[in-house]
């Protein structure tokens, strides 16, 4: 039987191509976009830390909770891009993968320390996709094969964080940008990852986890 693990997001924020100033301290996370005199593309970063996991978890099923504040106009196409990520044999950590939540920006991931590109120097490929939501309340936003292996194969497996960046797939036209609760709103909860799976038995050493079964 799986065991579930409910895990609050550690570090989250959000940056805005117009808007510079810091928002990493907002009660609220902007995913998508917004067309008036200028084109405003906004995204969210999101940092988890796996440490309440046993020693060997394997999860076999996980989702992105966030709670919707404010619906989007459309269901757009949203994708998770890791920041550290795999290619080949190489974990490639870019510059700005420990982005500092009181301080990201659009163009920098700390006080003095710029993106690469700005928005964030992440991988090109996302690992996961769902869809903005159109109406309000806790949403699963989140979930599937693609987040557990992200989750398993690269988090678990290198002792990593998960560590991501939230973004529509089409950045433009048509505008739909949906609000979300931070972690530090007071009202609603934060994002959280809900992960279910199994820890290893050793059932020849007569261990659990390590642990001396008596």
């Amino acid at each position: 039987m799986a065991d579930l693990y409910e895990i609050d997001v550690t570090n989250d924020a959000f940056i805005d191509s117009v808007v510079l100033s810091k928002q990493g301290g907002s009660q609220y996370l902007n995913i998508g976009v917004t067309i008036g005199k200028s084109t405003f593309v906004r995204r969210s970063l999101l940092r988890f830390s796996l440490s309440s996991l046993p020693t060997g978890f394997h999860v076999t099923t996980a989702e992105l909770w966030m709670y919707c504040t404010t619906a989007a106009a459309s269901a757009a196409q949203v994708d998770a891009h890791a920041f550290e990520y795999m290619s080949g044999q190489i974990i490639v950590s870019p510059a700005g993968v420990q982005w500092v939540e009181a301080n990201v920006t659009w163009n920098n991931w700390d006080d003095g320390n710029a993106w690469s590109t700005p928005g964030g120097d992440f991988n090109s490929s996302s690992f996961a996709s769902g869809n903005l939501p159109t109406a309000t309340g806790d949403t699963k936003l989140i979930e599937g094969s693609g987040l557990i292996d992200y989750i398993n194969d690269f988090c678990i497996a290198y002792g990593r964080s998960p560590n991501f960046i939230l973004k529509r797939f089409v950045e433009g036209w048509p505008a739909a940008n949906a609000i979300f609760a931070s972690r530090e709103n007071v009202t609603y909860d934060g994002p959280r990852l809900k992960l279910w799976g199994v820890a290893p038995v050793n059932v020849k050493e007569g261990q659990i986890l390590g642990a001396n079964i008596l």
